[in-house]
């Protein structure tokens, strides 16, 4: 009978519980708790052009409202709020650059999760702010649609009356 220096491993033993290291899987992380319904999704006359106020209410003013989410610096639910300063830029110029560069909708955890923009919802804010942000005006008021935004072209044109027939 040949003996043997080699030590005889248990199931479950190896490398890891050799060096001290624990081989039970860590615990899931507890579920992150639904968020309550923002309150401010949309105000009357706000000023916003329909395509840009539709936007902002479905994919921004979850955090930029009244009162803020998630430390967002500002509200974005009117005209007005898009001109103040933010340091030495216009804030609608700063929405730019946070929405081309991908930085904004900043990634959160968060329940429901945070939806990115599109590229069509990206262009809605490019085009609005290299029309100089203009103000505009939207009919609707009421509850954020979960439907696409309108394209951009219906959205920052002045709503215009139709022509009657000659």
């Amino acid at each position: 009978m040949g003996t043997s220096c080699e030590k005889k491993s248990k199931p479950n033993e190896g490398w890891a519980s050799n060096h001290g290291v624990s081989t039970t899987p860590a615990p899931a992380p507890a579920p992150i708790p639904l968020e309550p319904p923002v309150e401010v999704l949309r105000v009357p006359n706000s000023g916003l052009p329909c395509a840009v106020d539709d936007l902002l209410a479905q994919k921004c003013r979850r955090c930029h409202t009244k009162p803020a989410r998630h430390t967002a610096p500002f509200a974005l639910l009117t005209w007005d709020d898009t001109q103040e300063l933010l340091r030495d830029r216009q804030r609608y110029l700063v929405m730019e650059s946070a929405v081309k560069s991908g930085y904004m909708p900043y990634n959160i955890a968060a329940n429901p999760p945070v939806e990115r923009l599109t590229d069509a919802e990206k262009q809605i804010i490019v085009d609005w702010v290299e029309a100089g942000a203009p103000r505009g005006s939207c009919g609707s008021t009421g509850p954020a649609r979960s439907s696409s935004p309108r394209p951009v072209a219906s959205g920052l044109r002045p709503h215009a009356k139709p022509k009657s027939a000659l």
